[in-house]
């Protein structure tokens, strides 16, 4: 099991889900995570739908006390 992502860290290390478009990837990886990082919003990777509800619930906080919007990116198994 993977350690979980620190918001704002690169995706290079994000494995690819099998079965996943490489259009979406491309864009992840060259689109939205530049302009996350330009428009400083913290953002997270989740892969795995059983820990969506706990990211949620942690983006909520730290939008909270940040005072900034958090970015939730869903990969992996939610592309299937």
């Amino acid at each position: 099991m993977r350690a979980p992502r620190r918001i704002g860290a690169p995706a290079c290390d994000t494995p690819v889900p099998p079965g996943a478009p490489s259009y979406f990837l491309e864009m992840e990886r060259q689109v939205l995570e530049p302009e996350l990082n330009m428009l400083r919003i913290p953002y997270e990777i989740i892969n795995d739908p059983s820990k969506l509800q706990k990211s949620i619930a942690g983006a909520k906080v730290a939008a909270r006390e940040y005072g900034t919007p958090i970015a939730l990116l869903l990969s992996g198994d939610f592309l299937s």
